[in-house]
C-alpha cells in the first residue's frame, strides 16, 4: 500500500468538509465518517488490547542501542529545519529516527543471524510501516521511536490498539487540517483516501486486470470492478492492484469540491465490504463486535471519540436522530490543546488515565 500516492487535492477537499465538533464529513446526503470497521477492513489492525499510551519524550537513545544494536554515535536521527534570525537551522530530532537510514540498515537479514538480529530486522520493519503509513508526518522521513517502547519484549504476546490510535490521529489531523489558515496535514491519510475511494465516486481509479495467459480461459462472468487474490486480504488490498484514473489530468481542489456538492444518495456505496467480508481474515471477523463501540481513541498525548451512531447506514442500519454528544466542547477543547511536549515528565497512561 505504500505504492499508492495519496492525492493531495482530494484531501484538501474532504478536510473542507470535517466537523471538529462531531469527527464527521458533512456531504450532501448527509454525516459520514471513518469509523473502527473501515480501519478494520482496511488493514486488519487489531481494535481489542491496550490503548496506545506511554511516555512520548524520553531519551531513547538507550532504548534504540538495546532494541537495535545501533551504537549511540550511529543513530541517525531525523533532521528538523527551523528558521533562524539570519537563515535556516538544521536539528537533529531528540526522538524520531531516520527512515531512509532505518531501512538501509535493516533492509538484507545476514544469511548467519542470531534470535537478536531476527528481532532487531523485525522491529525495524514494524516501524518502518508505522512511520511511512500509519503515523506519517509532514515530511515522510522519520518514525517516532516512542513505538519502540511497545516492542521490548517480542515473545510476550501483548495485543495493542493500532486501529483506534491511527483513527484517533487521524482525526485530530482532520480537526486541525479544517483550521483557517492551515496549510499542512500528515496522519493516516491512506485510509482517508482509501475510505473515499470506497464509498464515494471521487477520483475513484479503476483496476487493470492482467491480460490471460495463453492457453487460459477467459472468465466470462468475470466483474470488471472485481479483484481475484489467492489469500484472505483485507479490503486495502483490492486498492494495491494496477490502476487507471478517469479524473481529469489538471484537477485540482476546486474539481473535488464541485464533485462532493454532486454527490446524491444513488452514488454512496454504503457498505462497500459487505461482499468481501467472508474473505477476510479472522482478526477482522473477531473484531466486529467492536465496530460500534462508542470509546474513547488514543494515542499518547491525544483523545479523540468515535460516534458510530451518527452514521448508521455506513452498518446497513437505518438512521435515527442521534442523542446529543456525550463529550461537551468544553472537555473536546481541553483536551486538543493538549500537546505532545506537555507530557515531558509524563506518562500519558496516567495524565489520561480516566480515558483508559
Amino acid at each position: 500500500m505504500r505504492k499508492i500516492n495519496v492525492g493531495k487535492y482530494l484531501i484538501s477537499a474532504l478536510v473542507e468538509r470535517w466537523r471538529p465538533e462531531t469527527n464527521s464529513f458533512h456531504l450532501p446526503v448527509g454525516e459520514m465518517t471513518i469509523t473502527l470497521q473501515d480501519v478494520s477492513c482496511w488493514w486488519g489492525l487489531p481494535i481489542q488490547g491496550k490503548p496506545l499510551v506511554g511516555k512520548a519524550d524520553a531519551q531513547w537513545s538507550e532504548l534504540v542501542e538495546r532494541l537495535f544494536g545501533i551504537p549511540v554515535d550511529e543513530q541517525h536521527m531525523k533532521q528538523k529545519k527551523r528558521k533562524g534570525d539570519d537563515n535556516i537551522v538544521v536539528r537533529n530530532s531528540q526522538y524520531s529516527l531516520n527512515l531512509g537510514k532505518l531501512r538501509e540498515r535493516f533492509h538484507v537479514l545476514p544469511d548467519t543471524r542470531m534470535d537478536r538480529e531476527i528481532h532487531w530486522h523485525a522491529r525495524a520493519l514494524v516501524l518502518d510501516m508505522l512511520g511511512s503509513i500509519v503515523f506519517t508526518d509532514t515530511s515522510g522521513d522519520g518514525v517516532p521511536t516512542m513505538y519502540l517502547q511497545f516492542m521490548q519484549d517480542l515473545g510476550q504476546q501483548t495485543e495493542y490498539n493500532w486501529r483506534a490510535a491511527a483513527l484517533a490521529v487521524l482525526y485530530r489531523q482532520l480537526s486541525m487540517g479544517a483550521k483557517k489558515g492551515r496549510l499542512e496535514i500528515s496522519g493516516p491519510l491512506l485510509p482517508l483516501q482509501l475510505w473515499s475511494w470506497s464509498l464515494l465516486p471521487l477520483g475513484r481509479p479503476k483496476v487493470i486486470f492482467e491480460k490471460p495467459k495463453e492457453g487460459d480461459e477467459p472468465d466470462e462472468e468475470e466483474d470488471e470492478h472485481e479483484v481475484h487474490l489467492d489469500y484472505n486480504p483485507v479490503f486495502g488490498a483490492k486498492w494495491c492492484a494496477a490502476h487507471a484514473f478517469d479524473v481529469p489530468h489538471n484537477a485540482v481542489t476546486e474539481y473535488y469540491r464541485n464533485q462532493i456538492d454532486l454527490i446524491r444518495e444513488g452514488v454512496v456505496d454504503w457498505q462497500p465490504y459487505d461482499d468481501l467480508l467472508e474473505q477476510m481474515p479472522f482478526e477482522v471477523h473477531q473484531d466486529s463486535d467492536w465496530w460500534f463501540a462508542r470509546v474513547p481513541l488514543m494515542h499518547f498525548w491525544i483523545v479523540e471519540f468515535h460516534y458510530p451512531h451518527k452514521v448508521m447506514r455506513q452498518f446497513g442500519l437505518r438512521q435515527t436522530i442521534p442523542p446529543s454528544l456525550p463529550r461537551g466542547q468544553a472537555e473536546v477543547r481541553r483536551l486538543r490543546k493538549i500537546k505532545h511536549s506537555a507530557g515531558k515528565s509524563n506518562n500519558w497512561e496516567l495524565v489520561h488515565a480516566n480515558y483508559v
